[in-house]
């Protein structure tokens, strides 16, 4: 029976052929839609989903506190990292001590080792049976991975749009499988979800995946959510229709932060259940009517 890896990545003979003026008709469109974004602007994935939900959320200071979930959340990415890059021969409750000693020192994850230092025994037994779990189902699914098919983890990318960076997509990649090929679509992104699957969760890939078109010339053959903790998945093959209306949610979402960010207008306000989440939800008008 095939893995969930050979599953995802399929046969080299399905992965489709790409315009070689692909790229080239997508950044002339970016460059022209975007002319009037007053730069400098980076465009995260984040950043995009606050916007588009509601400009409020955007404008809003965004306060960070750790939780139980989101610390474990990176505690089983670091996890994955660590694996993908090469510590392999482990069970899962090693790669989680081995990631919970990497974050400790990580200035990039800030004061995560302080929060995990603060739980008290219930609640990291608890917190460490979820990471352990979702480690297990990632050890499982991805145990064949080998090292011909360049696995790498953690994949920063970004493309700068118009002249002198003015626009910046930037975005990190859970795991990108493959290499860039002459003219035909031969990577694979990968993001691990720890949560339950979200209506956003093909709008990151997507993102990922035009940055990843026009920094190479070549999108992905494939995108795949990986939901750890049920150990289940969900893919999207490509399609250029889809990379062209990705252009589009990106155009609108870094317009509006423009406009915001530079006072050219005051941001609307857009009721939703992100508003639970919303540093301004006690005062805001909106959220509490």
């Amino acid at each position: 029976m095939a893995s969930l890896l050979q599953d995802l990545r399929g046969l080299s003979a399905e992965r489709p052929n790409i315009s070689r003026d692909l790229r080239s008709h997508l950044r002339a469109f970016l460059e022209s839609e975007l002319r009037s974004a007053v730069g400098p602007l980076t465009v995260t994935k984040s950043q995009m989903n606050n916007v588009l939900q509601c400009e409020g959320k955007y404008a809003s200071p965004q306060a960070f506190s750790w939780t139980s979930a989101t610390a474990q959340g990176t505690i089983v990415h670091k996890a994955a990292e660590l694996f993908f890059g090469g510590l392999r021969q482990q069970d899962a409750p090693s790669m989680f001590e081995a990631a919970v000693r990497r974050v400790r020192v990580s200035r990039l994850d800030g004061t995560l080792g302080d929060f995990v230092d603060s739980l008290d025994e219930e609640e990291m037994q608890t917190m460490q049976a979820l990471a352990i779990n979702s480690i297990e189902n990632l050890l499982d699914s991805f145990g064949d991975i080998r090292d011909s098919w360049n696995p790498a983890p953690e994949f920063a990318t970004a493309t700068s749009i118009g002249t002198s960076k003015r626009v910046v997509f930037s975005g990190k990649i859970d795991l990108r499988l493959g290499s860039v090929q002459a003219n035909t679509a031969s990577t694979l992104l990968i993001d691990f979800k720890t949560g339950k699957p979200s209506t956003s969760d093909f709008d990151d890939l997507r993102f990922y995946a035009l940055i990843e078109t026009l920094r190479t010339g070549l999108p992905p053959f494939r995108l795949a959510n990986v939901y750890l903790k049920n150990a289940t998945h969900s893919v999207e093959d490509y399609d250029e229709e889809i990379l062209w209306g990705t252009a589009e949610r990106a155009i609108d979402g870094a317009l509006r932060m423009s406009e915001v960010s530079n006072g050219e207008r005051e941001a609307s306000l857009t009721p939703g259940p992100y508003c639970y989440y919303c540093p301004s939800s006690s005062t805001c008008p909106v959220a509490l009517s």
